[in-house]
């Protein structure tokens, strides 16, 4: 059974997968932050919002784009870094706000 797992997670086909899950995933993600930031913006109230979370969310992102631009370069894969470039933008989008609303 997990010869037949290992098999199948190391074949193309999976390689296709996952590159659509990292498709997917990261619109998902990006797209969860405009409505935090318009909120943020309209209301001019940060009080909710814990500037630690969004500060190790954002270095934890920067971790993981490193990962992602070490394998862009390595296997020219762009979906990953793009989606977590992205997450990291809107992280540090939300960071500023918060600065400048508190």
């Amino acid at each position: 059974m997990f010869k037949n797992l290992k098999k199948l997670l190391t074949s193309n086909k999976a390689d296709k997968i996952g590159e659509i899950c990292n498709y997917i995933g990261s619109v998902l993600l990006v797209s969860s932050y405009p409505s935090q930031v318009y909120t943020i913006y309209k209301l001019k109230d940060v009080t909710s919002l814990a500037l630690s979370f969004w500060i190790v969310l954002t270095l934890g992102l920067t971790f993981i784009v490193v990962n992602a631009l070490i394998r862009m370069l390595k296997y020219k894969k762009k979906a990953f870094f793009i989606g977590q470039l992205a997450n990291i933008i809107c992280g540090l989008i939300i960071i500023c706000q918060i600065f400048m609303y508190r």
